[in-house]
């Protein structure tokens, strides 16, 4: 692994779906170790709106501005700006934006890395549909790639 210095705006940097998806590191930055994406949601985003669950990837999100709500394992937490989330690999969550007026923006770590692919390919498939996605498509797309990275819904 080598030091490394990212400026905002630098990386793979994805618009989709009214959302903002930065891969800030990625696994081969850390020889596999962790990968760290940042995701800015609008008001009342929810991602997905389904509990799921990592089999192989524990995650830690620092809350960068406006607030979340989280469910893990059936109980729901408000997330403030600054607050922090761990949730280790088999708990069952689902997330969205606690606001109907304001974005959210939180900074995301994934031990081992690897998983910020995910969304490279999420959004290579959407845009290979050469159409706005229907909620079919997203489905159909969504649980493709929740097979091959290991994402189970509850």
């Amino acid at each position: 692994m080598k030091p490394m210095v990212q400026r905002e705006g630098e990386g793979l940097v994805f618009d989709v779906m009214a959302s903002r998806v930065s891969i800030r590191v990625r696994a081969e930055d850390t020889a596999g170790a962790f990968s760290v994406v940042e995701m800015q949601a609008p008001p009342g985003f929810q991602a997905p709106p389904v509990r799921h669950r990592h089999s192989n990837v524990d995650w830690y999100a620092l809350i960068e501005d406006g607030e979340i709500v989280i469910e893990l394992d059936g109980v729901e937490h408000r997330v403030p700006r600054g607050g922090l989330v761990v949730v280790p690999r088999g708990v069952a969550f689902r997330w969205w934006n606690a606001s109907h007026e304001h974005g959210v923006r939180w900074l995301a770590t994934y031990t081992p890395g690897g998983f910020e692919r995910f969304f490279v390919d999420m959004v290579g498939r959407l845009r290979a549909l050469g159409h706005p996605p229907t909620p079919s498509d997203m489905t159909a797309i969504a649980s493709s790639l929740w097979k091959q990275y290991d994402v189970e819904t509850v």
